[in-house]
């Protein structure tokens, strides 16, 4: 084996840690904008993760090749969150940053970046709080005239952020369709439905020791 490849998959089996004043800036944000403790946040994105990168397994001490993962549908998701190319966008509005782009290097250095894959995860799914807080109606886009932002509001923190999960995986859009109407639609990819992700935030929580109150 070559050198460089024996470096990289040594390297990919190191326990990632996030630089504590990097980590402390997530929570502050994610506490500030949806009122999640670091408890309560390390479950929903430990949870997230469950699914979307880890194979169904639990663990708080990911290592780097989780952060390197590329795949969804089409090969088109990064990291250990598996964001998506309007994902990423919407984060870096969120952030007052510029949109890092999607191409095959931009790809290559997000996926070889943890700090800026938590962080834009919190931004992502800030953005998606934002976006379930409205009823969307432009040229563009048009909600279900029926959802009720209070639907989403007035729910307590547990199955808000269940929802944020489902929103997560299919879009707000998707997120409210499952409030009005219940319809739980499908990830074609990972062939689970929308409403499992509030699962696998609960498998996290449960380890985690986390109360939603």
């Amino acid at each position: 084996m070559e050198d460089k490849k024996l470096a990289e998959l040594i390297n990919s089996k190191f326990v990632v840690e996030i630089p504590k004043k990097e980590m402390n800036k997530v929570y502050d944000m994610v506490e500030q904008n949806l009122g999640l403790s670091p408890k309560q946040w390390d479950a929903y994105r430990h949870g997230i993760a469950i699914i979307e990168s880890q194979g169904r397994k639990y663990t708080d001490k990911p290592t780097m090749n989780w952060y390197l993962t590329q795949g969804g549908a089409g090969g088109l998701y990064d990291g250990r969150y598996q964001l998506g190319e309007a994902a990423k966008e919407d984060a870096a509005k969120y952030l007052g940053e510029k949109n890092p782009g999607h191409d095959d290097k931009a790809r290559a250095a997000f996926i070889n970046d943890p700090v800026m894959q938590e962080m834009y995860l919190a931004a992502y799914t800030i953005k998606n709080h934002h976006y379930m807080s409205l009823n969307i109606k432009d040229k563009n886009y048009q909600d279900d005239p029926r959802y009720n932002p209070k639907d989403y509001l007035l729910s307590n923190t547990h199955k808000r952020v269940g929802l944020l999960g489902f929103a997560h995986n299919q879009g707000h859009g998707a997120a409210k369709g499952y409030i009005v109407t219940g319809k739980d639609t499908m990830d074609s990819n990972q062939k689970v439905k929308g409403s499992a992700y509030a699962g696998f935030i609960d498998d996290a929580a449960t380890n985690l020791n986390v109360d939603w109150n």
